[in-house]
């Protein structure tokens, strides 16, 4: 983590990234890395919306950083261990991300999660 950042939060170089300062499942390295706040437990990266098209696709936004690189994935059953990767990234150029699921009617029900690449 940067110490600018340490600072700007936390106000000490104290923490070494694997706490949870909020309690809200992230550690502050992730939240550095996402560009969340990682004194405010509302701030993570999550979907916003899923938007089906016309066609049987669908539409995902999410709350972003700009020039950060995304990857969606997506799984038909939550039980499952494997997740597949919706083909490309997504670098955002501002606040939200979106990426395009053509094949979303392809499964009766489809879970997606959002991976912060590095």
């Amino acid at each position: 983590m940067d110490d600018d950042w340490e600072i700007a939060y936390f106000n000490t170089l104290a923490r070494d990234g694997r706490g949870d300062f909020d309690n809200d499942g992230q550690t502050d390295f992730e939240e550095f890395r996402a560009g969340t706040n990682p004194a405010n437990d509302n701030s993570v990266l999550r979907v916003l919306t899923l938007t089906p098209l016309l066609g049987g696709g669908k539409t995902l936004l999410w709350s972003a950083t700009p020039g950060r690189t995304y990857r969606v994935e997506f799984k038909a059953d939550p039980q499952a261990a494997e997740w597949s990767e919706l083909p490309g990234t997504v670098t955002a150029a501002g606040t939200t991300g979106s990426k395009v699921d053509p094949a979303a009617g392809s499964d009766a029900h489809r879970f997606y999660r959002v991976r912060l690449l590095p």
